[in-house]
C-alpha cells in the first residue's frame, strides 16, 4: 500500500502534493475560504483554518493570515499559527518564531513550540526542546522531553538519559 501512495505523490509521514492537488490549492477559492474560518467566532475553526494555512505554502497571503492568527486572543489558535508558521517558515524564521514562543509567558504557545520542534528537522530544533526540557511548567517540560526522541544525537541521548533521574514521574516516563 505504501508503494500505491507513493505513485501517487504521497509519502507517509510527511505530505507530498501531486501537481493537481497543488494546482487546486494555488487557487483563490481554497485561501477565501480559509480567510474566512480565520474571522470565525469560534476559535476552533479559526485553529483549523490556521492548522490548515501550513499547507499553503510560504506566499504573502498565507504569512499575513499566520500573522493574524499570532495576535488572537485564543492561545489554542495562536499554538495552531505557530506550528504552520514553523511548518512553511525559511529555516532562520522557522527558528525565530521557536525561541520567541519558547519565552512566551503562556504555556500553551510554549508546548506548540515543543511540539512544532519536534516536527521540525532541523540539527536546531534540539537546542530548543533542551531548554523547553526545563521548563518550569510539567506540562511543557514533559512534552519538550518527548519530542526530544525526534532528534536522536548523542547530545540528545545524554540529556534523555539524565531525566531519568527526575522527581517527576511523567518525566521519567516521556
Amino acid at each position: 500500500q505504501h508503494s500505491q501512495l507513493s505513485d501517487l505523490g504521497i509519502h507517509v509521514g510527511r505530505t507530498v502534493l501531486d501537481e493537481k492537488t497543488r494546482e487546486l490549492l494555488a487557487g483563490k477559492a481554497p485561501l477565501e475560504a480559509l480567510k474566512k474560518a480565520t474571522e470565525h467566532a469560534s476559535p476552533h475553526v479559526r485553529a483549523g483554518a490556521m492548522e490548515a494555512l501550513g499547507s499553503f505554502g510560504d506566499e504573502r497571503q498565507v504569512l499575513a493570515l499566520l500573522q493574524r492568527g499570532r495576535l488572537d486572543l485564543s492561545a489554542g489558535v495562536r499554538a495552531a499559527a505557530l506550528r504552520s508558521r514553523v511548518r512553511i517558515a525559511s529555516p532562520d524564521d522557522a527558528l525565530d518564531a521557536l525561541r520567541r514562543a519558547a519565552r512566551h509567558e503562556d504555556p500553551v504557545l510554549r508546548t506548540a513550540a515543543a511540539d512544532a520542534a519536534g516536527a521540525w528537522r532541523d540539527g536546531r530544533a534540539a537546542d530548543v526542546l533542551l531548554e523547553l526540557a526545563r521548563d518550569p511548567s510539567l506540562f511543557v517540560s514533559t512534552r519538550a522531553v518527548e519530542q526530544l526522541g525526534q532528534h536522536p544525537s548523542d547530545a540528545v541521548r545524554t540529556e534523555l538519559h539524565a531525566f531519568l533521574g527526575h522527581a517527576d514521574n511523567g518525566m521519567r516516563l516521556a
